[in-house]
């Protein structure tokens, strides 16, 4: 008899059990409320090393535009054009009469 009633009495306990975890549980209060969106940041060095970092991130893209543009364009070197002569440039002769 007092198997049945340990079997019956532990019966009991699991359906309790089962129907306690099956009910959804919400978590309504405290904090603010974010839908797919990352948390605000509020520690101010974590602020301040991100403008660091992103400040020099711009500073030396803006850099190595402006220093170094042919490693954008190409590595050919741009003629002067005092070099340039009258034919290249498709100018007639001075001593041509039209």
């Amino acid at each position: 008899m007092s198997v049945a009633l340990r079997f019956l009495g532990s019966l009991r306990n699991t359906c309790l059990r089962s129907t306690k975890l099956s009910q959804p549980v919400r978590y309504g209060g405290g904090g603010s409320f974010r839908y797919r969106d990352v948390p605000p940041i509020t520690n101010k060095a974590t602020i301040l090393l991100c403008n660091v970092l992103g400040f020099t991130v711009w500073y030396w893209m803006m850099y190595k535009v402006y220093h170094e543009f042919d490693h954008i364009v190409g590595h050919f070197t741009y003629p002067t054009p005092s070099k340039w002569t009258d034919e290249e440039l498709g100018i007639p002769p001075d001593d041509e009469e039209e």
